[in-house]
């Protein structure tokens, strides 16, 4: 590089080095049991050739197979996976030719054991806003279940209207009557009585 001044000229000699090439790829954790619906995320550590990490660097990501654990999001070294359906499948991470792997096993999700309706009863007024209800689903275990599939219906549509959709829906009075609110997922049924004045 030169550079002049006043009709005098100085140099400098710049040398550009290569970047340190990445030599091993560590998936952080290197395993994961997961259960179907689990969300979790994996990142993707980089190192030199003596062991020191190393930033900065582009970072691709797979699934050896998106039926079992489906990548959601990528940003650089991490990525998020949700767990889909039960079975085997490794995560991978690659940069610059090296690739590290964690393996993750999915179990199937605890079925639905009881749908339990809340609130179980309600008094409304023609004219009303409505009341929200929602719906509880629990396994064997009583353990709280998300992310499944709830229908409702109720037994009477001139008495009262439903609208919304998974867990939570709005019930509006439309008449004076009696009618029973009832919350569906994976065959198991719970309901609540809706008494309109």
């Amino acid at each position: 590089m030169f550079a002049t001044s006043q009709g005098k000229t100085g140099q400098a000699t710049i040398t550009v080095g290569r970047a340190t090439p990445v030599a091993t790829v560590t998936v952080v954790p290197g395993s994961a049991s997961l259960t179907g619906g689990d969300n979790a995320t994996f990142t993707a550590q980089l190192r030199d050739a003596a062991g020191n990490i190393l930033t900065n660097r582009s970072v691709s990501w797979s699934s050896t197979d998106a039926s079992v654990v489906e990548i959601t999001s990528a940003n650089g070294p991490s990525a998020t996976i949700l767990a889909r359906a039960a079975g085997l499948a490794s995560l991978r991470a690659t940069s610059e030719g090296k690739t590290g792997e964690a393996s993750i096993s999915v179990a199937a999700p605890a079925p639905v054991a009881t749908v339990t309706v809340v609130p179980n009863t309600a008094d409304l007024a023609v004219g009303d806003s409505g009341v929200t209800f929602r719906a509880d689903l629990r396994d064997a275990a009583g353990n709280l279940l998300t992310n499944r599939a709830v229908s409702w219906s109720a037994s009477d549509n001139s008495i009262i209207s439903v609208s919304g959709s998974g867990a939570l829906v709005l019930v509006q009075p439309r008449a004076v009557g009696s009618a029973v609110l009832r919350a569906t997922s994976e065959g198991k049924t719970g309901q609540a009585t809706i008494t309109v004045h």
